[in-house]
């Protein structure tokens, strides 16, 4: 259903119970019905580039999705994440990217089983202010932070124990940290 004109859902989509994978991409899709909550087997979603109002109600909707292991509500202009974020409790991959999110809230914490965290092209970003938040994350392997127009890598970066993977192509770095 991406790249379509879709201007909103129907409030019956939650019949559709076996549903795992629903790419809504590109659309103009404000918010997702509450209905939304009964795919219960939903692992990937994809609502990126939809013009996201509502995150409030949606995150509450998305936190009832046991199994959402993937979620992508990049370009959207969304400068603040709502604090439900930290009920996706089985979200393994993020996609952030071409907002404007400077801090994210406490409860972003909770996501335990977060891997992969992608927030690229986004000047708002604020690394230092976020990085003792992001060091909460165990399982948290690679980091996508390129086109932020950072000045310097803080050296708070060292606390990001799992870290496997750091993506800081295209800022404005002049040094990398010794340490």
């Amino acid at each position: 259903l991406s790249l379509n004109h879709i201007g909103s859902l129907p409030d019956n989509i939650g019949v559709l119970t076996k549903l795992n994978f629903v790419d809504l991409s590109g659309n103009s899709i404000p918010e997702l019905p509450s209905s939304f909550s009964n795919l219960k087997l939903l692992r990937n979603l994809y609502l990126d580039y939809n013009g996201r109002q509502n995150l409030q109600q949606e995150f509450e909707v998305l936190g009832l999705l046991p199994n959402l292991n993937v979620l992508d509500i990049s370009g959207d202009s969304i400068d603040q994440l709502p604090p439900s974020i930290g009920r996706l409790k089985s979200l393994q991959y993020l996609e952030l990217s071409y907002n404007q999110i400077e801090i994210l809230p406490a409860e972003f914490s909770d996501l335990k089983n977060l891997q992969i965290l992608s927030i690229n092209g986004d000047s708002q970003f604020n690394l230092k202010k976020n990085i003792d938040l992001l060091s909460k994350l165990p399982k948290l392997k690679e980091l996508h932070l390129e086109g932020n127009h950072f000045s310097d890598i803080p050296p708070g970066i060292r606390s990001l124990v799992s870290l496997e993977e750091l993506y800081l192509n295209d800022n404005d770095l002049k040094v990398v940290p010794k340490e």
